[in-house]
């Protein structure tokens, strides 16, 4: 009964010691302002290469749910959480206009593949 105590007094001291250690605290994130470009050679290099978005494109954010159906009441709460988002942005997020941009994948597999490669 004594060890069973210890061992547990000893994982609780560990989950405490590692919880407040300062290695798990993030470290700041940069912010780069609407009006700073950030540079092609800023960025760390990607095997499957990078995109580069001109100035002035919209940003279109894409959602897969079920729009339609049986399971159209959950999607279409997906579909206003994304809009509310935007909205609350402002629509626009480091000088690009958002945009939501929804597809029905009728909760199905086949639908969500074709919904997926789009």
């Amino acid at each position: 009964m004594k060890t069973r105590f210890l061992i547990v007094v000893s994982v609780i001291f560990v989950m405490l010691v590692s919880a407040c250690s300062s290695a798990a605290t993030p470290a700041p994130e940069t912010q780069v302002s609407a009006t700073e470009s950030v540079s092609s050679t800023s960025a760390p290099e990607d095997p499957w290469g990078s995109i580069v978005i001109p100035a002035g494109q919209t940003l279109k954010v894409g959602l897969s749910s079920a729009l339609a159906g049986g399971y159209a009441v959950y999607g279409t709460d997906m579909l206003n959480g994304v809009d509310l988002a935007i909205e609350k942005f402002g629509g626009t997020l480091h000088g690009f206009t958002l945009a939501s941009d929804a597809q029905d994948d009728a909760c199905e597999g086949a639908a969500g593949v074709t919904v997926a490669e789009q």
